[in-house]
This record gives C-alpha cells, sequence and structure tokens, in this order.
C-alpha cells in the first residue's frame, strides 16, 4: 500500500519518525517498560517502506511501522505507530487498529512470511482526553460462556492532550524527541505559540550544528507555519523570541515560504482567471462562474466588463 501523505501533521509526523534518533527516543518513552526490556530497539530497529492503510482506514490514521528483533532471539515484533486524524476522540478505534494489525499479518503471509507481533501504538494529539475502550466494553452481556469468542486485543495510546509544557520539557529524553512532541502537542495552540513558541525548540542547540539537525529544525518549523493560527504579522515577535542561533534560520525560513506562498497565490489566481475567461466565452453566467469557482462576483464581472463580453 503506498504512502501518499498530504495533511500537514501526518507530513511532520512521518519525516519526525524517519529520524533515527526520534524514533528510538519516542519508542523508548511510549512502549511500556516491560516491552522495551524484551525488544532489542538500539540495535535492530528499522523503519518498514510499506504503508498497511487500506482504503478504510484513510480517514483515520497515518502509518509508521517498524520492524524490530526481541532480545536473545532472532524472531521480529511489528510496532504500528498510527497518528490519530480525528481532532476528538473516537471509541471505535479499537475495531480500526485490529483491521490494521489484520492487514500486516495478510500483507506478511503474501509474501511467504510468518506472522509476527504486532504491537499498535496510536499517537493522538486533539484536545479533548481520551477514554479508551476494550472490544468487550461494546457488548453489554458479561456471560463468560459467550464473551469468550470475543477477541482479546489491545493497542497502546499516547494522548498528548495529558500533558503540558513543563511535563514534556522536563521529560527525560533528547532534544529532538522532545521538540517534536511539543510541536505536535502546542502547534494548533494560538495562545501557546503567541507566548510560548521559543519553548518548542527547547535545548535545539544540542542538535543543530549536525545536518540531520538542521533539517529537523527546517520541518519543524515549515509545520508550525502551516498549522499554527498565527497572523502572517505575528511571526516576526516569535521568531524575535527563539534562541540562538535558531533565529536567523528561522527568519530565512520565514521569508522563502511567503514568498512561495505568495508566488503560489499569484499562480493559482492567473489560472482562475484564464477559466473565467473560458466561461465566459462559452456563455456561462457570471453568478454560476463565481459559485463553481470560489471567487467574488465583481472579479468575474470586471473580467466581463473588460473583455467586453
Amino acid at each position: 500500500m503506498s504512502k501518499e501523505i498530504t495533511n500537514p501533521h501526518d507530513k511532520y509526523f512521518a519525516a519526525a519518525l524517519s529520524y533515527d534518533v526520534i524514533a528510538k527516543g519516542f519508542l523508548k518513552l511510549f512502549l511500556p517498560k516491560e516491552q522495551v526490556d524484551q525488544l532489542d530497539i538500539d540495535n535492530s530497529l528499522q523503519m518498514d517502506s510499506n504503508s498497511y492503510i487500506d482504503k478504510e482506514l484513510q480517514g483515520h490514521f497515518t502509518d509508521i511501522a517498524f520492524r524490530c528483533k526481541q532480545k536473545d532471539s532472532d524472531e521480529k515484533v511489528v510496532i504500528g505507530v498510527l497518528i490519530e486524524h480525528k481532532s476528538y476522540p473516537d471509541d471505535q478505534v479499537i475495531f480500526q487498529v485490529l483491521r490494521y494489525t489484520q492487514n500486516i499479518w495478510d500483507a506478511d503471509v503474501r509474501k511467504g512470511k510468518k506472522r509476527q507481533i504486532v504491537i499498535p501504538l496510536v499517537l493522538y494529539h486533539g484536545q479533548k482526553e481520551w477514554e479508551k475502550k476494550q472490544i468487550r466494553d461494546f457488548f453489554p452481556t458479561k456471560n463468560e460462556h459467550l464473551t469468550q469468542f470475543l477477541p482479546k486485543f489491545n493497542y497502546l495510546l499516547v494522548d498528548l492532550s495529558k500533558f503540558s509544557s513543563t511535563q514534556i520539557s522536563n521529560l527525560k529524553i533528547k532534544a529532538m524527541v522532545k521538540n517534536f512532541l511539543m510541536a505536535l502537542r502546542f502547534g494548533r495552540d494560538r495562545e501557546f505559540m503567541s507566548k510560548n513558541a521559543d519553548l518548542i525548540f527547547y535545548h535545539a542547540d544540542e542538535y543543530y550544528d549536525q545536518e540531520t539537525g538542521k533539517n529537523f529544525l527546517h520541518q519543524t518549523f515549515v509545520y508550525l507555519m502551516n498549522v499554527a493560527p498565527i497572523p502572517e504579522k505575528n511571526w516576526d515577535v516569535i521568531i524575535e523570541k527563539l534562541p540562538k542561533p535558531i533565529k536567523n534560520t528561522a527568519m530565512t525560513l520565514y521569508d522563502s515560504i511567503l514568498l512561495k506562498g505568495r508566488a503560489e497565490g499569484e499562480a493559482k489566481g492567473q489560472q482562475k482567471t484564464l477559466l473565467i475567461v473560458r466561461k465566459l466565452k462559452d456563455g456561462e453566467q457570471p453568478k454560476a462562474i463565481a459559485t463553481e469557482l470560489e471567487v467574488d462576483i465583481d472579479f468575474v464581472l470586471t473580467i466581463k466588463d473588460e473583455l467586453g463580453f
């Protein structure tokens, strides 16, 4: 299955977890100690290039799957990290994750491989707290003679809504992992971004001089520019608060993003103008054109008058 990612949250999630230091740090932080102790994350963790999201799951998740050896064994497990698309809790997730797990098993069997244990981990970064449910919670009967036929299945949940900025800052993890979590948790928070955006880049000087670190900072800043509900005129103030040497890089990125956005906007405007001209030539009514192309009726009428239609 292909990994066509267009959502800015999903793009950033996928880009961040492609960095070895973030992937390992993230998994060691959020997998229970009992599982971490059984897995050789440091030496054998590998990203799976495949996606196991089918058409039924596309509206719910984007996934990054990892393969990892068990300690003292050549057997591997699959760790499927799924970022939840919705900004609110979905109580059907356990069924969706069960489907996802089955997709991994089916794909492996088709390739002639053995089924491997799958550890699904759902990353949720909405605002409302998540109430996790088990499959048995959806069936009212408690009769053990009947409930024995229900699948016993679990998934891990990372609910970022439970984390404050102080809690994330105090985590005993590397700065890149910390900055990744801060960006996901607070990037869409207008008040936080207006007052404390510099905290997202806390201790970025630990990795800034590395090529991967610079790339990650670039991706983080682009992500924030895409999702933060901040007016364009306020970004100068936010950037001024950033620690050196990030500030200079951030300003350069900001300027290039603005130029690109304006160029794309002008190109789209030109394309719409050409479409309006064609439709007017074909005899379509200005009101219908304005509705179809989502432009102001006065803009269509101006073009009509200038061209003498």
